[in-house]
């Protein structure tokens, strides 16, 4: 963990923040700085467990979408202009990460297979 997170904010700062209420402890910063050094780091620890097996934080989202979708019975419904809304991500980065999926899916690594269906989509 850096150390420079310990460290107090400059008076003004907190002066500034208490003013506008957002806090009303110093301590109350320190523990928010405190859970963002966490939360990256956490990332960090995932995306490198999923770089192992060829996947980014993205990808896996989409991937988990499908699998849900195939498990109610709605793949033939996994339109990319949906598949945005819900993943809240452009159409294009959609047909992206589904491209990027496909390709692994051709190169044996198996985290999707193509369907008669799946050759429509775009």
């Amino acid at each position: 963990m850096c150390a420079d997170v310990l460290e107090p904010l400059p008076e003004e700062i907190t002066a500034l923040l208490a003013e506008l209420g957002y806090v009303s402890d110093p301590s109350d910063l320190l523990l928010l700085r405190l859970l963002r050094v966490m939360a990256n780091q956490s990332d960090r620890a995932v995306d490198s467990g999923l770089r192992e097996h060829g996947l980014t934080g993205a990808r896996l989202r989409l991937l988990l979408y499908l699998i849900a979708a195939e498990k109610r019975g709605t793949e033939g419904e996994t339109y990319p202009s949906v598949m945005s809304q819900q993943q809240q991500v452009s159409r294009n980065t959609v047909s992206t990460l589904v491209r990027s999926l496909e390709k692994q899916a051709s190169s044996n690594a198996g985290w999707i297979r193509m369907t008669d269906a799946s050759s429509t989509f775009g």
